[in-house]
């Protein structure tokens, strides 16, 4: 068996989960190889079907997220640092976007896409940065909130956003610190 992740598909999407294979991966793991594979999952009588798999040949899992604008974005974390994304629509997955956004050799292990502007994510990793993507455009933008204020000393393991207040983020890291950051200004409310 292989370790895995997995990220539940926002309600319109279906009952549908996405899966990974963890880095570290687990008996029989192919180190040079990741799966990604959206399941059909019937809650009647708790079986899993695999409606789509593909096979990743660069790095492995580290995070992912079901949402986007129209609830049809998969966003992956992977250990080389990069973010990288699908779109899934009528059983159909194709690759969107590899975002070499963090350092190199590093883990992005967090992932969230806003609720209120869909098109924003954010993101995390083994850097201590974090990152926001406005998948809006044709080329994501990408801006840094941690620059300029108190930076995580570890790395981070965790991020969300605020359900009511669409600019608030929060984000947790190894070394047990949580902040909670204004986007807008970019500032930690502890700055």
């Amino acid at each position: 068996p292989q370790a895995v992740i997995s990220a539940w598909a926002p309600a319109a999407a279906g009952t549908r989960l996405v899966t990974g294979t963890l880095d570290g991966g687990g008996v029989g793991f192919n180190e040079d190889e990741a799966i990604l594979q959206v399941q059909n999952v019937d809650l009647a009588d708790g079986s899993l079907r695999v409606s789509k798999e593909i096979r990743v040949n660069s790095a492995r899992f580290a995070a992912l997220r079901w949402g986007g604008l129209a609830d049809d974005t998969i966003a992956a974390g992977m250990t080389d640092g990069a973010v990288r994304l699908w779109t899934y629509q009528r059983d159909n997955l194709r690759e969107a976007a590899t975002l070499q956004v963090h350092e190199k050799g590093t883990t992005v292990r967090a992932l969230s896409f806003n609720p209120s502007v869909k098109t924003l994510l954010a993101h995390g990793g083994a850097d201590k940065r974090v990152l926001i993507t406005d998948l809006a455009t044709g080329a994501p933008s990408t801006t840094s909130v941690t620059e300029g204020s108190a930076q995580h000393v570890g790395e981070i393991s965790s991020i969300a956003w605020n359900y009511e207040t669409p600019h608030i983020l929060s984000s947790a890291s190894m070394d047990g610190v949580c902040s909670v950051w204004d986007t807008r200004s970019r500032k930690s409310f502890s700055d």
